[in-house]
C-alpha cells in the first residue's frame, strides 16, 4: 500500500525531503519557498504528473527571476534617485511581487 503523506515518487537513494532541505538551508522566504516547489516539481515530474508538473516547475522558476530582476531593477532606481547618478544593482526587498514582474499595491512615483 502506497503512503499518502509520502508516496513513492519522493523516494530514491535520496529523499526528496532532503534534497529541498540542503538546497534551501541558506535561504528564506520566497527564495526558499520556490527554490524548494521546483524541486519538488522537478523531482517527480517523470513519476507522478508529467510535463504538467515541469511546467509548474518552471512557474515558480519564473516567479523566483522576476522577483530578483525586479528587486535589482527597483534596487538600482532608487540609488540613481538618491545619487542623481548611475547605480550598481543591489539587493532590496521584493515584498509583494507578481508572478508577472509587477508589483502589488505599490506606487513607484510616491516610494510607497
Amino acid at each position: 500500500m502506497s503512503d499518502p503523506v509520502n508516496p513513492d515518487h519522493y523516494k530514491g537513494n535520496i529523499e526528496c525531503i532532503g534534497a529541498i532541505a540542503e538546497a534551501t538551508k541558506d535561504l528564506r522566504g520566497m527564495d526558499a519557498i520556490c527554490t524548494g516547489n521546483a524541486i519538488k516539481y522537478l523531482w517527480r515530474w517523470k513519476k507522478k504528473n508529467g510535463i504538467e508538473d515541469l511546467k509548474k516547475a518552471q512557474w515558480y522558476l519564473n516567479y523566483l527571476i522576476k522577483m530578483h530582476e525586479h528587486a535589482e531593477q527597483q534596487s538600482v532606481t532608487q540609488l540613481q534617485e538618491r545619487t542623481g547618478g548611475t547605480a550598481s544593482p543591489s539587493t532590496t526587498s521584493s515584498e509583494g511581487i507578481q508572478p508577472d514582474g509587477t508589483s502589488k499595491g505599490t506606487d513607484e512615483h510616491s516610494g510607497a
